[in-house]
């Protein structure tokens, strides 16, 4: 099984965090699977991007949908759906909602609510089968998981972050309700153990 994961990013040096926690998770949920991590830009010419991603094959397209890409990658997945209806799209992120609903008619395309971390068994059994539904939950806040593991590899300094900020998370949520900001959405904060987060850092 090979799986597409795909950020596309406001610039260059930014990174997509969420594509190297899907792929430890897929990756330890899976065996066997293949996965591709794919960082673009909302500047980049629209076929050379349309064609990157399409070119080589994949079972699956995994999106990370933000409010600065949101209608760039609902024009790709209606792109991609018309060049194949072989491959499944997985959209997730703060904005997959508001693209999947404007592919409610088409099986191939589901929606990830909330973080791979908290995922139930059975979404990455559907993966393994082919038989993936149209919509997922998960939430690590009310999970209640109490480890966040660390998420880089020593090649993806080489390869995925060089010439690239390097973002690192200790700690998820927040103890504000601001009405404008995402995190406000749950309530509930998590934080790293101080040792872990040192013990990390060293390695960035």
């Amino acid at each position: 099984m090979k799986i597409k994961l795909i950020g596309i990013n406001a610039r260059y040096s930014h990174l997509c965090l969420a594509l190297f926690y899907l792929r430890n998770k897929l990756e330890d949920k899976i065996g066997g699977v293949e996965t591709e991590i794919c960082q673009y830009t909302i500047n980049d010419p629209y076929y050379t991007l349309l064609q990157r991603i399409a070119g080589r094959h994949a079972d699956y397209f995994f999106f990370s949908v933000l409010i600065w890409n949101s209608d760039l990658v609902e024009r790709l997945i209606d792109d991609l759906l018309q060049i194949s209806s072989h491959q499944h799209i997985v959209v997730g992120g703060p904005q997959a909602g508001v693209v999947v609903k404007n592919f409610a008619d088409y099986r191939q395309v589901s929606l990830f609510n909330g973080e791979i971390e908290a995922a139930a068994d059975s979404f990455f059994d559907d993966l393994k089968q082919g038989n993936l539904q149209k919509s997922y939950q998960a939430s690590f806040l009310k999970s209640g998981l109490k480890e966040l593991h660390y998420l880089y590899r020593a090649g993806d300094f080489d390869l995925h972050l060089q010439n690239r900020a390097v973002y690192y998370e200790s700690s998820r949520g927040c103890p504000f309700f601001c009405s404008y900001c995402l995190s406000s959405t749950e309530k509930g904060v998590f934080h790293k153990d101080l040792d872990q987060v040192f013990k990390e850092l060293d390695d960035i």
